[in-house]
């Protein structure tokens, strides 16, 4: 039951405050509801993410590096 593609609606139709979801309650729909918690999650989770990710990179550098001048591995 999926509407032909010229009626298809893109995300802010219904991912916005003033969307076609904005009478219904009861659940988080991202891009129409704000919560403190979810945001402040989302940003530790990315924050996280790219300090795990520069580690990961450093390290690597720093292996491949010593096995280039004959550091024990």
């Amino acid at each position: 039951m999926l509407s032909p593609k010229e009626n298809a609606l893109g995300c802010v139709e219904c991912h916005a405050r003033d969307g076609r979801l904005k009478n219904l309650g009861g659940f988080y729909l991202p891009g129409r509801d704000t919560s403190p918690f979810v945001e402040i999650l989302e940003l530790i989770v990315i924050i996280g993410t790219l300090v795990g990710v520069i580690a990961h990179a450093v390290m690597r550098y720093l292996a491949h590096k010593k096995t280039l001048t004959g550091g024990a591995a």
